[in-house]
């Protein structure tokens, strides 16, 4: 809380909901003052609950705070690994992939430094062959786990790259659990000059897109295969209802 004003005031924060646990119920604020809110997780119930904080002070109308938190079933927690989804999304780091197949001496590699967090990673060596059968694709593997269903949106943040073979773009794959893997043009009616390629000087990235059906919840793999050379990938954000939007993107998602 800030005091816009010249005169301290006095105020209360007070929930009634037993799994919000607020580090002051009371106080007096000077200039600002801080009131951390954290969660019980032993009286939190399982599935999703939403609760309210409510603030008083002198002098103004109470505001309203609402809180929301999900605590996944116990056997649903006992089977997760790898990446978790939280706050409606899973985000991570290109580079953080937990196993890599080579094929024909192509394989992902990571470029340190290279992109607008941590890293990219790109197929080695630079050749010019394409793998559109992607039973023999190099590829990498993500363990992420699920807490909801339904579709979802995988956001691909990639180097903005040209497409320099003529009559297509460029082209990765993407397939999570044992779904038939899609493959991706993210330069589909690239145009020098028009919106879209300022938009990709502007920001540095291209970003591209595909929708996946989630039918149970659970631990899943996350599979990245290489379709044409030239392709620089930096993060991989999936949006399960809670993505918001921003320049770098949330942070990369707890692992375990």
């Amino acid at each position: 809380m800030f005091n816009r004003g010249q005169i301290p005031f006095d105020f209360t924060a007070q929930t009634e909901e037993p799994w919000i646990k607020l580090s002051h119920n009371q106080g007096r604020v000077e200039t600002e003052r801080p009131v951390r809110v954290s969660v019980d997780w032993a009286k939190l119930p399982d599935g999703v609950s939403t609760g309210t904080i409510v603030i008083r002070g002198t002098g103004w109308q109470s505001a309203k705070i609402s809180v929301v938190a999900n605590k996944p079933a116990e056997k649903l927690r006992r089977q997760a690994k790898g990446y978790l989804e939280a706050d409606g999304y899973i985000a991570i780091e290109a580079a953080g992939f937990a196993q890599s197949k080579k094929s024909q001496g192509y394989e992902w590699q990571e470029i340190p430094g290279h992109g607008r967090t941590k890293s990219a990673i790109s197929p080695y060596p630079v050749g010019d062959s394409s793998f559109l059968n992607l039973k023999d694709a190099p590829f990498v593997e993500y363990p992420i786990t699920f807490f909801a269903t339904g579709l979802v949106e995988l956001q691909t943040i990639l180097a903005p790259s040209l497409p320099f073979v003529p009559g297509r773009g460029l082209r990765y794959a993407v397939a999570i659990g044992d779904e038939e893997p899609q493959i991706i043009d993210f330069l589909t009616n690239y145009k020098d000059g028009d919106a879209e390629w300022e938009r990709s000087v502007i920001d540095g990235v291209r970003i591209g897109r595909s929708s996946h059906r989630i039918n149970q919840p659970g631990p899943t793999t996350l599979k990245l295969f290489m379709v044409d050379p030239g392709v620089a990938v930096q993060r991989l954000q999936i949006d399960t209802g809670g993505l918001q939007p921003s320049y770098l993107g949330p942070p990369q998602s707890p692992r375990i």
